[in-house]
């Protein structure tokens, strides 16, 4: 019959060292049917000589190849059970703080190692803790994974979080290889995906996305800036023949094919209004390369905000609109035969004087 567990709680206790050696097997070795083969316990308290109170040390200390090894598994039991845990650690401290229920430091190497169909396995009940969480002040990685043929980090939540990041100054979530998204993504930061991204179910994305591989998409993907966005028109990228010209800007083809800002009225060279004035945006862009720089996008069908100039005459709704005098603007055309072949548009709102941006729908003609 085995000896009964010591009490738990501080308290001084009396000098009963054990002390095991062997040369080929174990120092120490105990065994339970239903207990612990081994249990150590350090209480910490008060010293009763400097009557200084001391906190507890290792319960169990080991050093070796293995400081501490253990093994667990149904063949140990009764042979129908599951395997309980093959090192099992537990922290009591019910207040903030507390320490870690298995703990493990190495300078160059893992700090705590698991090899099992999980090799790391963690659980919290606490709706501020963390199944599993990693830290790392040096400037590398709190979670790291890698995997030769399945998945590096995976995450599954019923109602919560699979997988969350997050980061005060440097980047919250980063992929430079493939993703593949099985499920529902929402982002409310940015992404930049340097690989291909594959996604199974939605897409929420509430800040920047960055994709320089190819996005695979079998779901919805909903794009969010507090609702002011709208994707409205169809554009292709063309070269400039000059400076840069701004969202909302006419411009028209000089002699290389280029495109450059309108100077004139009744330019029947009008190519189109210069996408992303205003709150609109486009929401189809042909033409594109992995360098557009020297380029810009025309809207060439749909709803775009245009430079207009109602000096030459009270702007209607419905009233055809064609290049101007003032460089960049359009105006209402007053002269129907010199408005063939120069007009730009519809007015989608009214202007009675001065310069402005406008809504306009695109129809070249």
């Amino acid at each position: 019959m085995g000896l009964p567990l010591p009490p738990l709680g501080p308290q001084i206790l009396p000098d009963n060292p054990l002390t095991g050696t062997d040369k080929e097997s174990a120092g120490v070795t105990g065994e339970s049917n239903f207990g612990s083969g081994v249990f150590g316990h350090s209480f910490g308290g008060k010293d009763p000589i400097t009557q200084i109170i001391r906190p507890g040390a290792d319960g169990v200390f080991g050093q070796g190849n293995n400081g501490v090894r253990g093994i667990a598994g149904a063949e140990y039991g009764t042979g129908s059970a599951p395997g309980g845990a093959g090192v099992w650690g537990a922290n009591t401290f019910s207040v903030a703080g507390g320490g870690p229920g298995v703990y493990g430091t190495s300078t160059t190497g893992d700090g705590v190692l698991g090899q099992a169909y999980h090799g790391v396995h963690g659980q919290s009940s606490n709706k501020t803790g963390s199944g599993v969480w990693g830290e790392n002040t040096g400037g590398g990685a709190g979670v790291s994974g890698t995997s030769d043929t399945g998945t590096a980090v995976s995450g599954d939540s019923t109602s919560g979080v699979g997988v969350q990041g997050s980061s005060s100054k440097g980047t919250a979530g980063k992929f430079i290889g493939s993703v593949e998204v099985d499920g529902s993504l929402t982002l409310n930061g940015s992404l930049t995906e340097n690989g291909n991204l594959t996604l199974k179910g939605s897409l929420t994305q509430n800040g920047d996305l960055t994709l320089n591989g190819n996005a695979k998409v079998s779901g919805t993907v909903t794009i969010s800036s507090g609702g002011d966005i709208v994707f409205s028109d169809f554009a292709e990228h063309f070269d400039l023949a000059g400076q840069e010209a701004d969202p909302g800007t006419v411009m028209v083809i000089d002699e290389d094919g280029a495109l450059r800002q309108s100077e004139k009225a009744y330019d029947r060279r009008v190519a189109g209004v210069v996408s992303g004035a205003g709150s609109f945006r486009p929401g189809i862009v042909l033409g594109q390369r992995s360098n557009n720089e020297g380029r810009t996008m025309i809207a060439l069908v749909g709803k775009v905000y245009c430079k207009v100039n109602a000096d030459a005459g009270p702007i209607a709704i419905g009233d055809l609109l064609t290049s101007s005098d003032v460089p960049g603007h359009a105006m209402k055309v007053n002269d129907p035969v010199k408005g063939f072949g120069s007009v730009i548009g519809k007015a989608l709102r009214p202007l009675e004087s001065g310069r402005s941006l406008l809504p306009i729908l695109v129809a070249l003609q």
